[in-house]
């Protein structure tokens, strides 16, 4: 893993480009295309065929495109079909770790606030 300035373990090197977390801009875009896709996908056991069905490679070639620095659209295009899978897979896992890591960092913070708070009221 390479590092980075906030958290050496929230960056991941691929052949093709350094993988990092969606970037706060992003969001919106990533959630609009996440929902899409989420119903798409419920209630199917065969998802390589939705995945083509649906168009749903567009959305996941939109998802690497915004996490992958150093990737152009043509460079992913001519990734074999294993490497792609992979890049996919290297995405939603650097971005699903940022997201558990930062939601449990918040909600840490947050209860030390109110705790913090719910001392000094009673104290007072």
């Amino acid at each position: 893993m390479a590092t980075t300035k906030s958290d050496p373990e929230l960056e991941t090197i691929f052949p093709t480009g350094r993988i990092k977390p969606f970037r706060f801009g992003d969001f919106k875009q990533v959630i609009a295309l996440i929902n899409q896709y989420q119903k798409v996908f419920s209630g199917t056991e065969d998802w390589v065929q939705t995945l083509l069905n649906e168009g749903a490679i567009d959305g996941l070639a939109e998802l690497a495109l915004l996490s992958v620095e150093g990737l152009t659209r043509e460079e992913l295009d001519a990734l074999p079909g294993n490497e792609a899978v992979d890049l996919f897979f290297a995405v939603a896992e650097v971005n699903a770790d940022f997201f558990v890591r930062s939601i449990q960092s918040g909600s840490n913070r947050l209860a030390q606030a109110l705790n913090g708070a719910g001392e000094k009221s009673i104290s007072s």
